[in-house]
């Protein structure tokens, strides 16, 4: 393949970038994806891009070797058709012993230089037919000069060794874990042989700023409702107070009042009877009060 090399980089030949426009679009559909080791990277500064694929509608390792290079993109990333296009190396890959997405390592470490124009790199590979690439690992972007786009997370396993040169903030994630490297260099997090954060117990809260299970204050108050809602009866409610019409006593009392008024008139007619003459059975005269 001709190239032309001037100091440590290497412009890609025109027939190999349109192979690699070509392959781009697909890549772009989803995947694994190379991460940088910084955010930000300054022109002079040394790049390195790590990703992991565990296979994929791409090729694989026989069909390297596998070649990087470094194009130059828009603002959203795409890269440009007729911008820098730069040639950074062979890839290293490395069998991880795992499975999953996490089966295979490849990597690559360059260097910029130092004039590099600043602005947002897609990092991409393929084989040196660039007719092949690595399971459903697509690229990377780079970020020479100008902070990234969007917040830079590595799914990386957490004993990959350029964990060590991650700057502190630098955030890693995996299998519902998010974390910072600072995280893994102080050792606050202990990794297992998978790579993936050691699940521990939650350690248990002191018995002292905790309820006492056998407290009979939750039983108190979950009764007091109870009792509220029985206490008063709907019968009793309705018969505490009697219902209008039911007072007996005026009646009682008028039925009294009207009796001793017959009673009055009864004995004063009475009365009035005394002192009339009413014929005598035996004799046949008409007796009067001075016969008496």
């Amino acid at each position: 393949m001709v190239a032309l090399r001037i100091g440590k980089v290497v412009f890609v030949p025109t027939l190999v970038l349109a192979v690699l426009l070509a392959t781009t679009s697909i890549a772009h559909a989803g995947g694994s994806w190379f991460s940088p080791a910084k955010d930000r990277y300054e022109p002079g500064e040394s790049v390195t891009m790590v990703g992991y694929t565990g296979g994929g509608a791409y090729g694989w390792i026989e069909d390297g070797p596998f070649f990087g290079t470094l194009r130059e993109a828009d603002k959203d990333g795409t890269p440009i058709p007729d911008g820098v296009t730069v040639a950074v190396g062979q890839l290293t890959l490395t069998e991880t012993g795992r499975g999953g997405y996490l089966t295979l390592r490849a990597s690559i470490t360059f260097e910029l230089p130092p004039d590099q124009p600043p602005g947002t790199y897609f990092f991409d590979y393929c084989n040196e037919q660039c007719d092949q690439r690595l399971g459903d690992l697509i690229g990377g972007y780079v970020y020479i000069g100008v902070d990234p786009t969007y917040p830079i997370s590595r799914e990386w396993p957490l004993d990959d060794p350029e964990i060590a040169n991650l700057d502190s903030d630098a955030a890693l994630s995996g299998p519902g874990f998010e974390l910072s490297a600072e995280q893994l260099q102080t050792g606050e997090i202990e990794v297992g042989a998978d790579g993936l954060p050691l699940r521990t117990a939650p350690t248990p809260a002191p018995t002292t700023t905790l309820p006492v299970s056998t407290s009979t204050t939750p039983a108190q108050s979950t009764a007091v409702p109870a009792i509220s809602e029985t206490a008063t009866p709907a019968p009793i409610e309705a018969s505490a107070t009697p219902a209008e019409g039911r007072n007996w006593r005026p009646w009682g009392i008028a039925a009294a009042t009207a009796l001793a008024a017959a009673f009055v008139i009864f004995q004063l007619r009475s009365a009035s009877t005394v002192g009339v003459d009413k014929p005598d059975a035996s004799t046949g005269k008409d007796l009067s009060a001075s016969d008496f």
